[in-house]
């Protein structure tokens, strides 16, 4: 996309609403669409996701940006929930929950809610936290947003951050020196890549390394970015600086110390972008959903003229025959709903198999790294003793647990999107071939209106040990024995204890991956139902009118065919105002 004149846009932005106003006057029922997307259109506004592994220094970047350290950062994993931040005359803190309830917090108050350190597991059920906050960076019509971590030990901070993908304009990914861009980091891109059309790239704590080293780290992770959204290693733009000093610079209001930091190159490309390019995408999704529209409604015209200049005769006889393709297309998706059934069982049947060799092979590797930590412990109590163990066996299972999640979340979601996704064609391929049969039958050309659809998996899911970390089988009288026999007898429960944990969160992860299959599954098989039901419910509404219109004969029926040409024409005009702008923004 380049950029285009403000005068330009602005001119294409009025054609746009004149278009939406011109078919809600032509079509009244769609009003209420078109209001939405008009809204869309004048707001203007657009996300701006701050993404990346935990530890990276997203929350921090996101400070810099806004000019003071508003969201709490700390040495630990901190950001457990989305955070929205948008333009506001002043500061104002309200927190959303799950139940569609709504509170107002301080700013000191934050922590309380969006940290896994307050709220673990989000035990209090937050769906997100919105701030409005009086920035000039914000007031150009961006919505920040801070992220929990992908990698996190918390599972369910990284089941957040996918998501809230969908709802992603542009990306700001980031990295940092230790360590280089990692395998899942590059999962995560490859998933970003499907949702945000503008990404940006940062190097934070730039200031860690010498030179020569930055500009090889630079030049590996520009390789790696490139090969995993297929851009050109040159066209992909990595911003380095350390956005501590860069935040400190602002807060002393030191314009030297702001150039030093790096931060100031960063900040203004991400502005230029913002105040030249923004508003071209929300014009472009605009003038297609517009599109859309108006061409459901030029295929309802043609179809209505046409059912006027038949015989009510014959205007049945077409009506039979369109049901009767109706049912065919019925009969085709219930056959698509058994095929994507058997898609999910072969999947499972894969994932079934990995849980298998994951928990043969790592059971006695965790074992062995346990019991030779505990050998190490030198002279301490029980009590201390125990509550060592307990806590390294917990983050050596959550570490395993982890990493293996990390890979089947990559795997099965590619399995997912690849065998169901496939299907995505036989979905536009029904819609199509109904349209193909109403043109046929209504002696009109139509154009199709399909569209293929978007999956993916939703989660909200999180490890549970089976004591939560704790040796429930000691009993306080244990803890009182000599201290060889209490080792002894703790040591021997350790290989029980992993293979209990491993097994339980072995069957949560199957529960979860298949319970998240058959939702996304139903979706799909649910939308190509709409799908098919608006079509005809559209033809079934353009027969209808003719029908009145014929009934009413004379004057009336004339008057109703000279408004349905002048509609047709219209709205021959209106796509091609609306593909013209999509073309430009797409240059």
């Amino acid at each position: 996309m380049i950029a285009i004149a403000k005068h330009t846009y602005e001119s294409r932005k009025k054609m746009l609403l004149e278009a939406l106003s011109c078919l809600s006057r032509i079509e009244p029922s769609w009003a209420g669409r078109a209001e939405k997307i008009g809204e869309s259109l004048e707001g203007g506004f657009f996300t701006l996701a701050v993404m990346g592994q935990v530890k990276r220094g997203k929350t921090t970047i996101a400070n810099a940006l806004l000019g003071e350290p508003l969201l709490p950062v700390d040495t630990l994993p901190l950001t457990s929930i989305v955070t929205c931040i948008r333009y506001g005359k002043g500061k104002r803190f309200t927190v959303s929950f799950a139940d569609g309830s709504k509170r107002e917090i301080s700013a000191a108050q934050i922590t309380d809610y969006i940290t896994e350190d307050k709220n673990p597991k989000n035990e209090k059920k937050v769906e997100r936290v919105e701030i409005e906050h009086p920035s000039a960076f914000l007031s150009l019509g961006v919505m920040l947003v801070d992220t929990p971590g992908i990698g996190s030990v918390h599972l369910h901070n990284t089941e957040i951050t996918h998501r809230f993908l969908p709802e992603v304009d542009a990306a700001l990914f980031t990295l940092s020196p230790d360590p280089p861009i990692t395998e899942a980091e590059c999962a995560f891109l490859a998933e970003s890549a499907k949702f945000a059309s503008k990404f940006f790239f940062a190097l934070t704590k730039s200031d860690y390394l010498p030179k020569k080293e930055l500009a090889k780290l630079v030049a590996f992770n520009r390789s790696m970015i490139a090969q995993k959204i297929g851009l050109e290693k040159r066209k992909v733009k990595l911003y380095t600086f350390s956005a501590k000093q860069a935040l400190e610079a602002k807060k002393r209001s030191q314009r030297a110390w702001l150039a030093k930091s790096g931060f100031s190159r960063f900040e203004t490309a991400l502005r230029n972008f913002v105040v030249r390019q923004k508003g071209w995408l929300v014009l472009g999704s605009s003038a297609a959903k517009t599109a859309h529209l108006a061409q459901e409604t030029l295929n309802q015209r043609l179809i209505e003229k046409s059912s006027m200049c038949a015989s009510a005769e014959e205007l049945e006889g077409r009506l039979r025959r369109f049901e009767a393709e109706l049912q065919r297309a019925h009969s085709l998706k219930e056959k698509l709903d058994g095929l994507i059934e058997l898609e999910q069982r072969k999947i499972m049947e894969g994932l079934d198999e990995d849980l298998e060799g994951f928990k043969r092979t790592q059971a006695p590797l965790i074992v062995e790294k346990v019991l030779r930590y505990a050998e190490g412990i030198g002279d301490c109590g029980n009590e201390e003793f125990n509550r060592a163990v307990e806590e390294f066996r917990s983050q050596c299972v959550l570490e395993a647990l982890g990493s293996f999640r990390d890979l089947q979340e990559q795997k099965i979601s590619q399995e997912f999107s690849r065998r169901i996704g496939a299907y995505s064609a036989s979905v536009d391929e029904i819609i199509a071939g109904m349209e193909k049969a109403a043109s046929e039958i209504f002696k009109v050309r139509i154009r199709s209106a399909a569209g293929g659809e978007r999956l993916a998996l939703e989660s909200n899911f999180y490890f549970k040990l089976s004591r939560e970390g704790q040796d429930t089988d000691s009993p306080g009288i244990e803890l009182a024995l000599p201290r060889f026999m209490f080792r002894k007898r703790k040591m021997q429960r350790v290989e029980r204890q992993v293979r209990e944990d491993l097994e339980i969160n072995a069957g949560r992860m199957r529960y979860d991956f298949l319970s998240r299959m058959r939702k996304s599954a139903d979706a799909f098989k649910f939308r190509l139902s709409d799908k098919i039901d608006a079509v005809a419910d559209g033809i079934r509404l353009a027969s209808r009118r003719a029908l009145e219109s014929q009934k009413e004969g004379g004057e009336g029926a004339q008057r109703r065919l000279e408004k349905i040409d002048r509609d047709i024409s219209e709205l021959g005009r209106l796509i091609s105002v609306c593909r013209k702008i999509e073309s430009e923004v797409k240059k």
